[in-house]
């Protein structure tokens, strides 16, 4: 997959996410300080996962910092 960044326009980024234990889906915000989780978060405490489509928070800081 291919992410494409406008640096004003895409910062901080918002990806939907899940959880891998009850699959329910909320958003994440991606920054250079971390992950922000918000809206329909599960109490799970499971490892999160990107939803389809959307990339991993590693892959997105990749992108980011190559395009400093």
């Amino acid at each position: 997959m291919e992410i494409i960044l406008v640096a004003d326009k895409c910062y901080p980024y918002i990806a939907k996410c899940k959880c891998k234990n009850c699959g329910r889906q909320f958003l994440a915000e991606y920054s250079d300080g971390g992950i922000r989780f918000f809206g329909n978060v599960c109490e799970c405490k499971e490892d999160y996962v990107p939803a389809e489509g959307y990339p991993s928070y590693l892959e997105w800081k990749e992108v980011r910092r190559k395009q400093k």
